[in-house]
């Protein structure tokens, strides 16, 4: 009787699975830096003038 090993060397599949999850991890410590330096840009239009109270509002939140 021939018993085929996988190129883990175990017949469960764990070290293909640990292979998969360490290589995910890896790929989101890569891009983890780059979501830290995205900047968010919010367009807040707004039908009231900066001078009255809603726009005050809005300009001191912006702030």
């Amino acid at each position: 009787m021939t018993v085929i090993a996988r190129r883990s060397g175990r017949r469960d599949g764990f070290g293909d699975e640990l292979r998969l999850l360490s290589m995910l991890a890896g790929a989101c410590l890569l891009l983890f830096p780059a979501a830290l330096q995205a900047q968010t840009v919010w367009d807040m239009p707004t039908e009231y003038p900066q001078n009255a109270m809603p726009g005050v509002g809005l300009t001191a939140f912006t702030k």
